[in-house]
């Protein structure tokens, strides 16, 4: 019977090994390595005190490769625990001189309010923009180009820093957002694709979750968004061979196979190798000898890391209903990148029938220092960020203080380029030796199950 290494017990090892076994059935010998003590990765979700917070990812895209996760979580009989995010959460906030500005969502306040005029102003730029050329651009200079200065430093900026943590100026457009670099191929304006060329929907729903997903373009789990990983872990535990606090230390190549040898000194004969590990991870693991792979340059891809800190109260404060806000880099002296209203967005994770839940998320790429700093100095960040972003006084109940260290590959130019290159050393090296996870295909959930699908489909072992 043939055999395949999984590296890595995050959602995209999770769900690659989920995707696997259902395809071979019992004519493939699976085994999954975690160095941790738990499975999922970066998804955690932390029961503190009588609260519920997200530590991870807080909630997943309903649309596009979303449907995909969609269809996965119904597939492991997660539908009574769906639940989609709130109207009021459709309220977004910037802040602008330090005070929350809402987004416009209506005519009225794109015509009548200052923000809405800025936003009128890109949406105009866009229909008489140039044509970029074949040139790779960065995030910044593709949306300079089509929407203006004001637009892109306002908006983009902070988008950008909410999904990637990292810079505008530096991420490459087409390795972060290729949909917008394929509609301006398309069309003439960027507006008019994307109200004409709507994402595949390739999936099918059922006419209640299908309303569902109309109203509202984000979901998660009544326990979190860590029921997805768990219960993927419990889908596949008696039909993988699943190793936890298993780290694999070096890995070689002989007579066609690989032999894998754990830190603690036990080794695995395998078929195939599939590593979803963070990109810098993999350069120790493979056998000095190959100093033209070990010299790719795809090795070196950065990782933002963040500081995330969770509180709580047993009462409403929030004076501003909403999903929360994102604090562009034109904003000076600010320490937070934003926060997210909790209990607003999901209020079915709420434990009580008064309650507030906020996160604020620090670091990134924008400030990774901040994650050096101890406990009492980071509350102190988000004490002063409640007063002065939400005029909130009111003494939290409980906080929950939680690193996220080099948690997000950053796509930075030239990205596409050396993974390129990077798969085509391994193939001449170690075929057989695959790279996947978050540092090759996307860094969203939705993208990580997306990309583990299709790899299980391509995969001939």
């Amino acid at each position: 019977m043939k055999s395949v290494a999984i590296l890595g017990g995050g959602i995209s090892g999770l769900a690659l090994a989920y995707f696997l076994k259902k395809k071979y059935h019992n004519n493939l010998h699976i085994s999954l390595f975690e160095k941790s003590n738990r499975m999922g990765g970066w998804i955690r979700t932390i029961h503190s005190k009588g609260y519920q917070f997200e530590v991870g990812p807080r909630n997943l895209r309903a649309q596009g490769k979303g449907l995909e996760t969609l269809s996965l979580a119904l597939e492991l009989g997660l539908k009574e625990n769906l639940i989609f995010a709130s109207l009021p959460s459709q309220r977004r906030y910037l802040l602008k001189e330090g005070k929350l500005d809402p987004i416009p969502k209506s005519i009225f306040e794109l015509l009548f309010t200052k923000s809405g005029r800025l936003i009128v102003k890109a949406l105009l730029n866009d229909l008489f923009a140039r044509k970029g050329s074949h040139e790779e651009e960065s995030i910044e200079a593709f949306f300079l180009r089509r929407f203006g200065r004001d637009f892109t430093r306002q908006y983009v900026d902070p988008f950008v820093t909410g999904i990637f943590g990292g810079k505008a100026n530096e991420l490459s457009l087409k390795a972060c957002l290729s949909r917008f670099s394929d509609l301006e191929k398309k069309y003439p304006s960027l507006v008019l694709g994307l109200l004409f060329n709507k994402e595949k929907q390739d999936v099918t729903l059922e006419n209640d979750l299908l309303t569902k997903t109309r109203k509202s373009a984000l979901f998660s789990f009544d326990k979190g968004v860590e029921m997805l990983p768990k219960t993927l872990y419990e889908a596949i535990q008696k039909k993988v061979d699943c190793h936890l606090n298993s780290s694999i230390a070096t890995i070689e190549r002989r007579d066609g196979h690989f032999f894998l040898k754990t830190k603690e000194g036990s080794v695995f004969k395998k078929d195939t190798v599939i590593s979803t590990l963070p990109l810098f991870e993999n350069r120790s693991l493979l056998p000095n000898d190959y100093k033209d792979l070990l010299d790719s340059q795809a090795f070196d891809t950065s990782y933002a890391s963040f500081a995330l800190i969770c509180l709580g109260w047993k009462k409403k404060i929030l004076k501003s209903e909403g999903f929360g806000y994102l604090v562009p880099e034109t904003e000076k002296n600010e320490s937070v990148l934003g926060a997210v209203f909790d209990s607003i967005a999901f209020p079915s994770q709420n434990r009580a029938p008064e309650e507030t839940r906020i996160t604020f998320m620090l670091g990134g790429m924008r400030q990774p220092n901040l994650l050096n700093l101890d406990q009492k100095e980071l509350l102190s960040i988000a004490k002063k960020a409640l007063k002065k972003h939400l005029d909130i006084d009111e003494p939290f109940e409980e906080s929950l203080i939680f690193r996220a260290k080099e948690a997000i590959a950053q796509y930075q130019l030239g990205h596409l380029d050396r993974i390129h290159e990077l798969q085509e050393k391994i193939a001449n090296h170690f075929p057989g030796f695959i790279f996947s996870g978050s540092g090759i295909g996307g860094v969203s959930i939705n993208d990580c199950i997306s990309n583990a699908k299709k790899l299980s489909e391509s995969l001939k072992v």
